[in-house]
């Protein structure tokens, strides 16, 4: 669903797998929740078909060029140091996989030379984040005092550029 919020957001998006047909297998998982945001009146048929051209499976790492953004979502130590191998100058790396391991080897020479940004996030399950959308959705605690702007999905750019000043 990583794929998913760029590719709706205006994005080119490579996805790759251990096997082709496995990544194929994702953007039909995709193609199947922007068929279901249509039918909720969320997003226009032109914006579901806009996002499904903007995600291509991948067999290779050939389809990710000069990456400005690679999502490291597994935390294998090899698909770390392939990360900063597909992003390009001064491109940023976000870490969301655990490695399973207190150390994982660091491309450090690789990062420097590359001068990249890498971000790190740690996050909850779903149903985590489900329960705190209820709990949010039910008014049970005021979360205004934490909400400094509302910006549309449009400013998503924007929203980025003012978290990085916080």
């Amino acid at each position: 669903e990583i794929a998913l919020c760029f590719a709706v957001s205006g994005c080119n998006v490579a996805m790759k797998d251990s096997e082709l047909s496995l990544a194929e297998k994702g953007k039909k998982k995709l193609e199947k929740k922007l068929d279901k945001a249509v039918e909720k009146g969320r997003l226009k048929k032109e914006q579901r078909d806009e996002a499904l051209e903007r995600i291509v499976p991948a067999k290779d790492y050939d389809a990710f060029g000069d990456a400005d953004l690679v999502i490291e979502a597994c935390g294998a130590a090899s698909a770390i140091e392939q990360a900063f191998d597909l992003i390009r100058t001064n491109g940023r790396i976000c870490g969301l996989g655990m490695a399973g391991t207190d150390n994982v080897p660091f491309p450090w020479n690789a990062a420097l030379l590359k001068s990249a940004e890498v971000i790190f996030s740690a996050s909850s399950n779903w149903t985590s984040w489900k329960r705190a959308i209820s709990i949010l959705s039910r008014n049970e605690i005021s979360v205004d005092h934490l909400i400094t702007k509302t910006l549309p999905i449009s400013k998503w750019q924007e929203a980025f550029d003012i978290l990085k000043r916080l």
